[in-house]
């Protein structure tokens, strides 16, 4: 029923993953880095034990957001969010702040976890649930090239168009379509 599917309809998550501990949650954190090399340096800025540039980014999102979250939402954000912690640590203050980059990296290290939480999957259930938080963390990623596509055409317009008001819903429109083709409704 391609023609009939819009971005809420993809965007919603199914079934239902065991909620982890907190601990849990930050061992998972740990034992996804590990395959690259950085549990330990993941661990440090876990146990608030290291000082550098990462640490107070962590800090700042373990505390007032990813305490609270559930389900899959925990590991896969907490994952992303220490992807850029470890990503400013590693970089040692000569950081450069390109969005597609430092988001290239935090995406990289969902696919970490992802690949950890396979393993634990031992039910149709489970398995279900990760696919579709798979599938919605994808559809987000899509939608933050959709923005980035939207952006870059939304300025060459202006520059090219000084004079004119910028179209925004029409390159809005144009910038999803250009990413999903015509099977999903980017409204």
């Amino acid at each position: 029923h391609k023609d009939h599917v819009t971005l809420p309809d993809i965007m919603m998550p199914i079934g239902k993953w065991d909620d982890l501990s907190w601990q849990d949650n930050k061992d998972l954190v740990a034992r996804s880095f590990e395959k690259i090399g950085l549990r330990d340096e993941a661990e440090s800025l876990l146990n608030h034990q290291h000082k550098g540039p990462g640490q107070p980014f962590w800090n700042e999102f373990e505390s007032r957001i990813l305490k609270n979250l559930t389900g899959l939402t925990q590991p896969r954000l907490s994952v992303h969010e220490m992807g850029h912690a470890l990503h400013y640590t590693l970089a040692n203050h000569n950081f450069n702040d390109n969005p597609q980059l430092a988001e290239t990296v935090s995406i990289f290290a969902e696919s970490l976890m992802m690949e950890e939480l396979k393993k634990q999957a031992n039910t149709p259930q489970k398995k279900m649930a990760l696919l579709s938080d798979e599938l919605n963390a994808d559809m987000q990623y899509v939608g933050q090239v959709e923005k980035l596509i939207f952006e870059r055409n939304a300025y060459a317009f202006a520059e090219q168009h000084p004079e004119q008001t910028v179209p925004v819903e029409a390159l809005w429109q144009n910038a999803g379509k250009g990413m999903l083709g015509e099977s999903i409704d980017p409204s």
